[in-house]
């Protein structure tokens, strides 16, 4: 695939200020729910609700569904600062993301995809 095909980000962002946001986050709202959430074997969805507040999931669907309209690096920016406290809440806010990336497909019947419907 050659570099002009690949849709470009829509916004940018300081990538150090947004690092620290993250690294932020992760301390404020992964720190103190991991180990409960190991211990009683559940999910605090409250984290889901933290993360959307904090605009970490989304973050590369277009503004106008409810995104950041940020790029993939930004997304592996936020994975990897909530990866250092637990990565297992990381990857549930990536799912969550992959989740309604998906939906945000099949909800717009006229868009083209990779797969071509």
């Amino acid at each position: 695939m050659n570099s002009s095909a690949r849709p470009v980000p829509v916004n940018t962002v300081d990538r150090t200020a947004f690092r620290d946001m993250c690294a932020h986050f992760a301390r404020r709202e992964i720190a103190p729910r991991w180990q409960e959430a190991d211990r009683t074997r559940t999910f605090p969805r409250e984290f889901l609700v933290a993360a959307a507040r904090a605009g970490l999931i989304g973050i590369t669907a277009d503004e106008a569904l409810g995104g950041a309209g940020l790029g993939c690096y930004e997304e592996a920016i936020a994975m990897e600062e909530m990866s250092k406290i637990n990565p297992n809440l990381a990857v549930a806010v990536l799912c969550k993301t992959s989740r309604d990336r998906s939906c945000t497909n099949t909800a717009r019947p006229n868009k083209k995809t990779s797969r071509g419907a």
